[in-house]
């Protein structure tokens, strides 16, 4: 998958600007695509180049002008030729895994906090998840069907996050007992 076509798809839902899409990334998408704000910000300009955006600038008081983005025909096209293309299974590349994995040769201590100051980062974003999806859950219709598929993977990345704390706690756990 490429950061061109999760723009795509997002613009594709609802129109926006460079700011609201970092902010849908961090909300919705993050825990299988993650990007950085200035790599939105060139993509969506190569995407305006090509002709696969459109943008119109929007006035602000008290806040620098802002370009609010919605997708053309094109982008659409483009996003539906992506889309018949087969998906590559995700493989995780997780640099706390290798820790474990060679955790004979770490400090414990060390290694338990580490292990600690994940469960906790990998808890606030469940917290997070799961108030979106709460605010996804009560939307109305025509809204809540718009925002079915979207919140299906949304679903999958609080599971995702709720397995991964259970297994952090039973690490721990185990840690704690051989230290």
């Amino acid at each position: 998958m490429s950061l061109r076509h999760a723009i795509l798809a997002m613009l594709d839902i609802e129109k926006g600007s460079g700011y609201d899409l970092v902010k849908r990334f961090d909300q919705s998408v993050s825990y299988f695509w993650a990007a950085p704000y200035q790599q939105i910000y060139r993509e969506l300009q190569k995407l305006e180049a090509s002709g696969f955006l459109n943008s119109v600038a929007v006035v602000q008081q008290g806040k620098p002008d802002k370009k609010v983005y919605d997708v053309t025909e094109g982008g659409v096209n483009e996003l539906k030729a992506w889309l018949e293309k087969p998906a590559k299974a995700m493989k995780i590349k997780e640099p706390l895994l290798i820790k474990i994995y060679a955790g004979d040769l770490a400090d414990k201590g060390a290694l338990l906090e580490e292990i600690q100051q994940h469960k906790n980062d990998h808890a606030e974003t469940l917290l997070q998840y799961k108030e979106v999806s709460q605010l996804l859950s009560s939307l109305e219709e025509p809204l809540r069907t718009k925002y079915f598929l979207p919140h299906q993977t949304l679903k999958l990345g609080i599971k995702i996050e709720e397995s991964w704390l259970e297994w952090a706690e039973e690490i721990l756990e185990t840690l704690q007992d051989m230290a």
